[in-house]
């Protein structure tokens, strides 16, 4: 790949009327290596880049001229890397050097990186890790603020940054970035539609924020323990049907013995929540001797993932009556969700028209049939030829490609 530093030098030079004699003066170098850095006969030494992005407020990766889909490229390695060394089993010495190598991570991540979609997966996806270790915060803190100047309205940051934050710093967050009412954008326009009398304007947005109170209602963490050690069968059981439960309550649905998650209304936006409680469910089933109302939900759920999974081009999905306005699609998608270099998973991802979403990725619920650490009330039926036929059916759908 050719770089284009030296155009890029003398562009963002110009741009900020600086000399190639002040430019040489602030890195310590001779105006003579700056025009040979612009006429394309040499390269700046490593070391100088990143006081040249500096210099320039951009990027490393903007001055190299890297094109955008290596830079997303480049971006995921380092949310992979990021995921392996949280997921690897360090020693005590060792701990001090898994810190650094986090907070280097995400100190490229904010520099370099900061408007790539990798990296707002990885956000996503990590945040409550980031929360396990508090002397990763500062540097998350600059992160998080990197990333809103890079999209400020990226509101997922900034409600993932209010539980995150310590207590020594969180008022001025939210002075910096609370509204009266709340921190989106769509808060916001909410009140402009009532104060301005314009209220069918801010019927889409109702139906949004009505289907994030029952999205949280149903993936509340209060609902969502598996603590062995602090929670019995019968409390995690209980959970499961409360979120079922809702979940069949707003969808205006009722279950049968044949469909008992799914009551047989097939794919729609909540394949991805329906597959994680069918799943428990049916682990909760057969630990308490119920092995074939577990079937029966093992066979509604893993039919489902299997619709959804024949999905490939963009579909739309049915919507619930409460929520007409919200335009849901699903279609097919690759990312790597388990940091193996290199291999990217085939799912199915599934969004709104407000870019509320959904990923069903075929890997983690065969991980959920698999494992044995943390889901050993499956062993009641592990043995059966029906239990074994559908992790082989599971597994047939996990599709990665390099």
């Amino acid at each position: 790949m050719k770089l284009s530093i030296g155009e890029n030098i003398r562009r963002l030079r110009r741009q900020r009327d600086i000399t190639q004699e002040q430019l040489a003066e602030r890195l310590g170098v001779t105006y003579q290596s700056v025009s040979r850095w612009e006429n394309g006969n040499a390269y700046p030494d490593m070391e100088l880049l990143p006081a040249i992005s500096d210099i320039f407020s951009v990027s490393i990766d903007e001055l190299l001229g890297i094109p955008e889909a290596e830079k997303e490229k480049r971006a995921q390695e380092l949310c992979e890397e990021y995921s392996r060394i949280q997921n690897m089993d360090f020693p005590k010495d060792k701990e001090n050097e898994r810190y650094e190598r986090l907070a280097e991570i995400i100190v490229s991540l904010r520099r370099d990186y900061a408007g790539c979609d990798s990296v707002w997966k990885f956000w996503l996806n990590s945040f409550d890790w980031l929360l396990m270790d508090k002397r990763l915060l500062p540097e998350v803190r600059l992160f998080a603020e990197a990333r809103l100047e890079k999209c400020p309205e990226n509101t997922e940051v900034i409600d993932k940054m209010a539980i995150i934050e310590d207590d020594d710093h969180i008022e001025a967050f939210l002075k910096r970035y609370a509204t009266e009412y709340d921190v989106s954008k769509d808060s916001l326009l909410m009140r402009r539609y009532l104060k301005r009398n314009e209220p069918e304007k801010a019927v889409p947005l109702q139906n949004q924020k009505l289907f994030e109170i029952i999205d949280d209602a149903i993936n509340s963490r209060a609902l969502y323990l598996l603590d062995r050690n602090n929670k019995t069968l019968e409390g995690c059981f209980a959970e499961n049907t409360v979120r079922l439960g809702i979940l069949h309550s707003f969808c205006e649905e009722t279950p049968t013995p044949e469909h008992p998650i799914t009551c047989g209304n097939g794919v729609d936006y909540w394949a991805e929540t329906r597959l994680e409680i069918g799943i428990r469910r049916a682990c909760y089933l057969a630990a308490m001797g119920k092995p074939e109302e577990a079937f029966a939900v093992l066979e509604d759920v893993i039919s489902l993932l299997e619709n959804v999974m024949k999905i490939k081009d963009r579909i739309e999905l049915k919507t619930s009556r409460f929520t007409p306005t919200l335009k849901w699609t699903a279609e097919e998608s690759w990312f790597n969700p388990n940091a193996q270099p290199g291999a990217l998973e085939r799912n199915i991802f599934i969004n709104n028209s407000q870019n509320f979403c959904f990923e069903v990725y075929p890997s983690s619920y065969l991980q959920m049939l698999t494992a044995d650490q943390g889901w050993e009330w499956f062993d009641a039926i592990r043995e059966d030829e029906r239990y074994k036929a559908i992790v082989d059916r599971v597994r047939k759908l996990v599709l990665t490609k390099e």
